[in-house]
């Protein structure tokens, strides 16, 4: 659990950049939703490691993975769209040279 909750955010990170390189909207669309779940599991794995750490003040009941879900999914919904609204400015000034 240790080493996936560390290499999670190099991982989100290196999926958003290689989505945002991609020509074609469906495996973008894939690679920012894999890079949400990624960023999802290192927000979850850092909530946890840090509630576990501060259990000497206290009990700590470790949040569900899905109460994290919206944290990871909203920005790779964000990235999509920003994917979508780039791609349609590179078109558009390819077909209009001058």
């Amino acid at each position: 659990m240790f080493w996936s909750g560390l290499v999670s955010l190099p991982i989100a990170i290196v999926l958003a950049i290689v989505g945002a390189w991609c020509r074609k909207a469906k495996s973008a669309a894939i690679l920012f939703l894999m890079a949400g779940f990624a960023f999802t599991h290192f927000l979850w794995y850092f909530n946890v490691l840090g509630g576990s750490l501060g259990t000497k003040v206290g009990n700590f009941l470790p949040p569900s993975w899905h109460s994290f879900l919206p944290y990871g999914l909203l920005p790779a919904g964000g990235l999509l769209l920003f994917w979508f609204l780039f791609r349609n400015l590179t078109v558009k000034s390819s077909n209009n040279p001058g």
